[in-house]
């Protein structure tokens, strides 16, 4: 079987537009409140919830979970995010961790929050 291969100019404006495609499904940039909720932590860790699209979200945690160390404290990689302002609660797959920050995959459809959280 023989391959061919063609040279496709780069361009700052067609690297953008495949930006755009992988951004498609994300929803105007702004912060929620919320709440990760999780099996090994005896109160939920407050959080901002940055980047949401239909099937995750960056989550931004609050300096509380940073240990001794000026590491964070472990997470399992399953969690509950609740979002605030919506009451609402979602199963979470953790897919990523940086510091502070952390990506989610949504595992579930948005819930009525079990607690009401402010």
């Amino acid at each position: 079987m023989r391959r061919t291969y063609s040279l496709v100019p780069f361009s700052p404006r067609s690297d953008a537009r495949a930006a755009n495609l992988r951004r498609r499904d994300r929803q105007p940039e702004f912060m929620l409140a919320g709440m990760v909720i999780a099996s090994n932590q005896s109160a939920p860790i407050e959080c901002a919830v940055r980047d949401r699209s239909i099937s995750g979200a960056r989550l931004e945690l609050d300096r509380s979970i940073m240990g001794p160390a000026g590491t964070p404290r472990s997470l399992p990689s399953k969690i509950t995010l609740v979002i605030c302002r919506e009451q609402t609660e979602i199963d979470c797959r953790v897919v990523w961790r940086d510091g502070r920050h952390m990506g989610v995959q949504f595992l579930t459809r948005p819930r009525p929050a079990r607690t009401k959280l402010t």
